[in-house]
């Protein structure tokens, strides 16, 4: 028979959230500093970013 999980405290919650809101918006800002970067690299060739 299925027996249910022990229920997750919301400090233990909140602190996974956490920790995988900060991840996500390390991920972000790498993203968007690339893009920058190869934005950059294009308009200095004169071509223009189509994507």
């Amino acid at each position: 028979m299925a027996v249910p999980k022990k229920r997750r405290s919301k400090s233990k919650k909140r602190l996974k959230k956490q920790c995988w809101r900060k991840k996500a918006e390390m991920q972000a800002k790498i993203a968007y500093s690339l893009y920058k970067s190869v934005a950059k690299e294009k308009s200095a060739t004169g071509s223009i970013l189509s994507e």
